[in-house]
């Protein structure tokens, strides 16, 4: 009889996965596993539009975004923007528009909320010292064709 031990067998990827998530953490994993919390980075799945009156919202796939254009206001006079969405044109009338270019451009535009006139004045009057902190002011938002008028052509298009 030998004293000799058996080989030892590797585990397999499943059982080391499962092995994993019953080990406390210890703070040295390699930072580029795949991590498994929410991240608040995350790249947008849909634009979402919250209306000023508080009763209706939208929301567009990013999926059908096909570009955008900017335009900046003249004589205090409120910028645009408009963004295509497959068939439907977004149009936003505000201040400080480039911020929501700069989120589209990383990614990261999850939501636009249209803003009543106070608001607009004292997001305006706000004078950050830091240029990333300045907030974009939304005056009105339109989409064309309206939702409603949207539906009914896919509903009819489906008979």
């Amino acid at each position: 009889m030998s004293d000799k031990k058996p080989p030892e067998k590797k585990p397999s990827f499943a059982e080391s996965l499962l092995k994993k998530g019953t080990e406390p953490e210890t703070g040295t994993e390699d930072p580029k596993e795949v991590t498994k919390e929410w991240q608040p980075t995350a790249q947008a799945f849909i634009l979402r539009l919250w209306y000023k009156d508080g009763h209706h919202c939208e929301s567009l796939p990013w999926t059908l975004f096909s570009g955008d254009a900017w335009r900046s206001g003249d004589d205090d006079k409120p910028e645009s923007l408009k963004l295509i969405f497959g068939t439907r044109v977004v149009t936003i009338h505000g201040y400080n528009l480039r911020r929501l270019v700069e989120k589209i451009d990383d990614g990261r535009l999850k939501s636009i909320p249209e803003h009543d006139s106070r608001e607009v004045a004292l997001i305006r009057s706000l004078r950050p010292s830091d240029p990333a902190e300045i907030r974009p002011a939304i005056v009105r938002i339109e989409v064309d064709p309206p939702f409603e008028e949207f539906e009914r052509a896919i509903r009819e298009g489906d008979k």
